[in-house]
């Protein structure tokens, strides 16, 4: 139904010009604009409330993960009145260079079936809906992939401005750590130290990386992202640099894997997944999936790889196993002083379940304000994309572009994202420093 058929008629342009937008959810037909959103980063949460802004309500067909899809009657020409019936589909297949992919290969993603919603997920191109993703977005530049994208990518209106909001991330580690004396407000990594664990393996004992405060000594169990994933890319680019994954670490495909292994204090000879073959482990393949090596899936134990902490600190030493999440898995505390803002802030996980602690990085606690401020900088820019020239076509770029600036606006709603207008730095690129701005 085209609700403009409806308008007698505005009177003043003026007039017109100042009414706002609407939406209305409904099971309007026919569609005439769909429009999918691929790639899984922090602000995937930004996009269905977003989602949620332009369709005038939540959506008809859930699954986890934020995967939503919409339909309604939406203003796409912002003169007051719904005159599309459009579909809006968040998609979720993977990690952030996942998405980069699907947009280069013109692929499509993982939806809720608004014609089925009990029903299984189906990909949007290789089903009834025969589309690829429209846009996706990311934790890093696509250029940073492990394997970059072919085609030139865009912000959805065919300009330069990707960037969304700023993405902080936090080392977590076991809280039995805690029977040690680890305070999350004052221990943690060195960019040297995080790189030399992960990586070089050089730092094996938590009482290297806190040698004051610990009463003891104890194993580091590191846990890697996939190389797909968007936080991995950013740990390689600030922090790793040109260190590669040490022999043998866990590396798990999505950020609540991670969580699982740190929880549960998982080391490599638990590790769910991994190869056959001595030089790959499972994930670190770019060419396989993230969740499979590209021999298959066997049991780790089958590969008896030694946890290699073990000839480096005290035998009956326990072992804390750490990773690195987004900043939307935790919610600050207000220090000592009590006050949230201040100086003493630092975070804490956001859900009771959980059970970790989380580490400082070059001596400073994750906090907003720390980190608008130039002092905490382990961040990075999330970013929503398209291919060269923007969404198309017409109709569709223009529910893409709401879709987008009603993602900034609602941002930090999203835990853990700052507003980048809010933001005293900046930074030029992924391993960029933070320079005033």
């Amino acid at each position: 139904m085209n609700r403009k058929a409806l308008l007698l008629g505005c009177g003043l342009a003026a007039l017109c010009a100042g009414v706002p937008a609407h939406a209305t959810i409904t099971n309007c037909s026919p569609v005439t604009v769909r429009l999918f959103y691929g790639g899984a980063t922090a602000i995937n949460n930004s996009v269905r409330l977003a989602g949620e802004s332009v369709f005038g309500g939540t959506a008809q067909c859930v699954k986890p993960g934020n995967q939503v899809s919409f339909r309604g009657m939406v203003d796409l020409n912002n003169d007051g009145i719904e005159e599309t019936c459009a579909e809006f589909y968040v998609g979720v297949r993977g990690g952030s260079c996942e998405g980069v992919s699907d947009l280069d290969n013109n692929e499509g993603t993982l939806v809720c079936d608004l014609a089925n919603p009990t029903g299984p997920a189906i990909d949007s191109k290789h089903s009834y809906l025969a589309q690829a993703i429209d846009m996706t977005g990311t934790d890093n530049e696509p250029a940073n992939c492990p394997v970059p994208p072919v085609n030139a990518f865009a912000a959805v209106d065919g300009g330069s401005e990707t960037r969304i909001a700023v993405g902080p991330f936090i080392t977590i580690l076991n809280a039995g750590i805690t029977a040690l004396g680890w305070d999350p407000a004052k221990d943690g990594f060195s960019r040297d130290s995080s790189a030399g664990t992960w990586g070089a393996l050089g730092w094996c004992d938590w009482k290297s990386v806190a040698p004051v405060r610990l009463t003891g000594s104890a194993a580091i169990a590191p846990v890697w992202r996939a190389l797909t994933s968007g936080t991995r890319v950013i740990y390689q680019q600030v922090i790793a640099k040109d260190v590669t994954q040490g022999f043998s670490t866990l590396t798990e495909p999505g950020t609540g894997d991670v969580i699982y292994a740190v929880n549960n204090n998982l080391t490599p000879l638990d590790q769910r997944v991994c190869s056959t073959k001595p030089t790959e482990q499972c994930g670190n393949n770019p060419a396989a999936s993230s969740f499979f090596c590209s021999d298959g899936v066997t049991a780790c134990q089958a590969a008896a790889r030694p946890f290699f902490c073990a000839s480096f600190v005290p035998a009956g030493s326990p072992t804390y196993t750490a990773g690195w999440v987004g900043a939307d898995r935790t919610v600050e505390n207000p220090g000592a002083d009590g006050i949230l803002g201040t100086e003493d802030d630092y975070p804490v996980k956001s859900s009771a379940s959980d059970n970790f602690v989380t580490s400082t990085y070059n001596g400073v606690a994750f906090s907003p304000e720390k980190a608008r401020a130039g002092k905490y900088t382990h961040w990075s820019y999330e970013h929503i994309f398209a291919r060269a020239g923007g969404v198309a076509p017409a109709d569709r770029q223009a529910l893409a572009r709401k879709i987008v600036a009603a993602t900034k606006t609602l941002a930090t709603q999203s835990k853990g994202l700052i507003d980048i207008p809010t933001m005293s730095v900046e930074k030029a690129c992924d391993s960029c420093i933070v320079v005033p701005h």
